[in-house]
């Protein structure tokens, strides 16, 4: 979704809505508060994904909050600044069509990869190859793409994983020793 509000932007800032439908562009307030809402949940899903650990849950949270809130305003001061000087040249009209129309590509683009992840995560049984035959491919493209390199090399062998629980084996021919001052057996040992 995130991405979709980045297309939206640049295709509204590049008068996308009165030339294409002849329509005003949606009021910019709701909109503001429909993308915070889009981009609060998004950024939400990534602190999932953090360790939250101990202590107070709703002072980690609140400062995630505040850090995403300073970065954006530190951010926006800087693209101010720079909209503000670059807004007295004649390079502004030409500018802002580049940038706006890169952000719709880029947006997009962000919308497809992000697409694509989600399939991958959610219905990874579904693609053509399973996850085991992809990463199989993998290993293969890696040997073949090295076939035809000159210079070869030469690695070590992997070594073979140590067992996680190894269990105590005496050595085969440890016989113990007699305790000094101990019992004794019947047999003088």
């Amino acid at each position: 979704m995130i991405a979709l509000t980045v297309c939206y932007k640049g295709f509204d800032n590049l008068g996308g809505f009165q030339r294409l439908w002849h329509i005003k562009s949606p009021n910019l307030l709701m909109m503001v508060f429909v993308f915070g809402l889009i981009h609060g949940f998004g950024l939400s899903t990534r602190l999932q994904q953090l360790p939250m650990g101990e202590g107070s849950v709703v002072m980690k949270i609140l400062a995630f909050n505040v850090g995403v809130e300073v970065g954006q305003i530190a951010a926006l001061a800087v693209m101010l600044l720079a909209i503000a000087a670059l807004r007295k040249s004649t390079a502004f009209e030409p500018v802002s069509r580049i940038v706006n129309s890169a952000l719709v590509a880029l947006g997009a683009l962000l919308l497809i990869y992000q697409l694509h992840g989600y399939q991958h995560t959610v219905y990874s049984e579904d693609f053509p190859i399973s996850r085991d035959d992809h990463s199989h491919a993998h290993e293969e493209q890696a040997k073949q793409s090295l076939q035809h390199y000159q210079r070869r090399l030469t690695l070590p062998p992997e070594p073979e994983p140590e067992p996680e629980h190894q269990e105590y084996a005496p050595e085969p021919d440890y016989q113990p020793k007699p305790e000094q001052g101990g019992h004794r057996h019947d047999d003088g040992s």
